[in-house]
């Protein structure tokens, strides 16, 4: 098996596992949908939006996808600064407006 020891030993841990983490997750769930829960009500389909950013609110990736949010926002993403630039070195308007979209 798995580490040298018993396969279905090895196979009932990863299984606890599972049932661990999916519980946690659907408490998380939970927990997200309670603040919202009367507006929830009122606005068709605005549940599940405010359930799926809980989720990502407490996950471990957030930081992460926010740095890469903000970072994209202000440096990544062709802006007018490099417009400006790409006009100021004569490259034809064209040309820039086809490759930023």
């Amino acid at each position: 098996g798995i580490n040298g020891g018993d396969d279905d030993k090895d196979v009932a841990d990863l299984v606890t596992r599972l049932e661990v983490a999916e519980a946690k997750a659907k408490e998380i769930v939970g927990q997200s949908q309670q603040p919202f829960a009367r507006c929830c009500k009122r606005v068709p389909g605005f549940g599940p939006l405010v359930s799926g950013w809980g989720v990502w609110w407490s996950s471990e990736v957030r930081g992460l996808s926010l740095g890469y949010t903000l970072l994209y926002g202000t440096i990544l993403a062709p802006g007018p600064l490099l417009t400006a630039y790409l006009k100021s070195i004569n490259i034809p308007e064209g040309i820039v407006g086809a490759t930023m979209g």
